[in-house]
């Protein structure tokens, strides 16, 4: 069995040389692996390109690929394009895996029935998290827990079956032929200056994975590092995620209803005193606590109502955005933006 290890990436080879030498380094001895290396940036500095040439000197399991295209998803399918492997796993390149993360995962696909796979996804806080991130956690009584926002997630040490849409793009391993019938990537990570063009990325995949019972598979030796900047840890940048992902439902909305913009934008949940406690809040909050916390959810639900109200009056006054809203695929030509 192959595995393709995906990579798209914005950034010189300078900030990710510890990914890629943790990823050199992996031991793997049920599986052969590639790397390959998406340069996503649309007009790549020479220096980046001399750094690449001698970097890939170093290595035969290592190969780079410029994508002029914007948007995650364009980089992804040109992986997916240039990839040999049977089995595909696209990362985001503030990851870092843990040891023996390429076999777990091979080794996960042994069965011919699992589609997907995917691991937890830990954070490498730059500094201490806030107080009010507590708010933002999903946690179960089973000890299971995630922090969308951050891509963060931990459903313990044990293998399991989970939902498709567990399965985030940061450590996402999907079997190529699957991928194929699935439609592709739909599109994500665009610029800010494109953000109208967003799409619900790899939730479409996982989406119609679901509606197709797929067996999806959660192996706590998959597991990732990920990198949490200070930048991250702020209420602008939850506002800011937020914001970006009404962009996105409104996406899916209008794919799902064939073109059709909806006239009601949908509210996300205001967590109360009450739920949070349900949701496992590590501490006992005070009245004063759960008022700060309210206004913090509040503040972040407005950007998601904002970003999607923005992504509708863009779609009604223009016809080629709802064109591509409902683009069949977004694969090969079909990723380029149509302007």
């Amino acid at each position: 069995m192959k595995v393709s290890i995906i990579i798209p990436t914005l950034n010189p080879l300078s900030q990710i040389q510890d990914l890629l030498r943790a990823l050199l380094d992996q031991d793997a001895p049920s599986a052969e692996r590639e790397i390959i290396l998406v340069d996503n940036n649309t007009c790549p500095d020479q220096k980046s390109f001399f750094e690449i040439a001698s970097f890939l000197g170093t290595t035969n399991n290592l190969r780079y690929f410029h994508e002029s295209t914007p948007g995650l998803h364009a980089g992804r399918h040109r992986g997916l394009h240039e990839s040999r492997g049977d089995i595909l796993t696209f990362i985001d390149d503030d990851i870092l895996p843990a040891p023996g993360w390429v076999d777990a995962i091979a080794n996960t696909f042994n069965d011919p029935n699992v589609q997907l796979v995917g691991g937890p996804s830990l954070p490498l806080y730059e500094q201490a998290p806030p107080e009010w991130m507590e708010a933002f956690w999903t946690r179960t009584p089973d000890g299971k827990s995630s922090c969308g926002y951050l891509s963060l997630l931990d459903y313990g040490d044990k293998e399991c079956e989970v939902e498709p849409t567990l399965i985030w793009g940061l450590n996402y391993s999907i079997r190529g032929k699957t991928l194929i019938d699935l439609g592709g990537f739909h599109p994500d990570g665009m610029p800010w200056e494109l953000r109208r063009y967003r799409g619900d990325g790899e939730s479409a995949v996982t989406i119609e994975a679901k509606k197709r019972g797929m067996i999806t598979v959660y192996n706590p030796d998959a597991l990732v590092y990920h990198s949490v900047p200070k930048e991250r840890l702020t209420i602008d940048y939850f506002k800011k995620r937020s914001y970006l992902q009404g962009i996105s439902d409104s996406f899916t909305h209008i794919r799902q209803a064939g073109g059709i913009v909806p006239k009601v934008i949908e509210e996300k949940k205001t967590y109360t005193f009450l739920s949070l406690m349900k949701r496992g809040a590590r501490k006992v909050l005070l009245p004063f606590r759960q008022d700060y916390l309210g206004k913090i959810r509040e503040s972040v639900n407005r950007a998601y109502q904002v970003g999607y109200h923005y992504h509708q009056e863009e779609v009604k006054k223009d016809s080629s955005l709802l064109e591509w809203v409902l683009r069949e695929n977004y694969r090969g030509e079909n990723a380029k933006l149509p302007v």
